[in-house]
């Protein structure tokens, strides 16, 4: 009996079509001194193309900081749809610490303009990975 009602909802899960398949791909390596990056840009750039060519809408945005990766996020989820397949990717540099709850977490670097000395001022050129991932929800 189980057999036949999990064959009947994957016949039904995979006849459901998304509205639309979209990418939101970030690449950054333009970091002050020595934190700089070669490959992000272009990590970024070919899973744009191969993503392209798997159907999804990508928007590819290169060398942001973190006000231009948080708004990116924000603007790339007021466009989802429900039944929308969303994807983010992100190249570049992140580390794993605690956020303001003590709740440990991983925090994508924005690109930078001057030496930071403290791990403070790092998490400020960040956005921290639960703010992307809240919006999957």
């Amino acid at each position: 009996m189980y057999r036949y009602i999990i064959l009947f909802l994957l016949i039904n899960i995979t006849s459901v079509q998304a509205f639309e398949k979209r990418a939101l791909v970030f690449g950054n390596g333009d970091y002050y001194g020595r934190w700089a990056l070669t490959n992000p840009a272009n990590d970024a750039e070919d899973v744009a193309a191969a993503l392209r060519d798997l159907g999804f809408k990508v928007t590819l945005l290169v060398n942001r900081n973190n006000r231009g990766m948080s708004d990116a996020v924000q603007h790339f989820t007021r466009e989802l749809e429900n039944g929308d397949v969303a994807l983010f990717y992100f190249s570049g540099h992140g580390f794993s610490g605690k956020d303001v709850n003590n709740w440990d977490t991983n925090y994508l670097v924005g690109r930078f303009d001057e030496i930071i000395f403290t791990k403070a001022a790092l998490e400020k050129e960040s956005i921290d990975a639960n703010f992307v991932q809240q919006f999957s929800i």
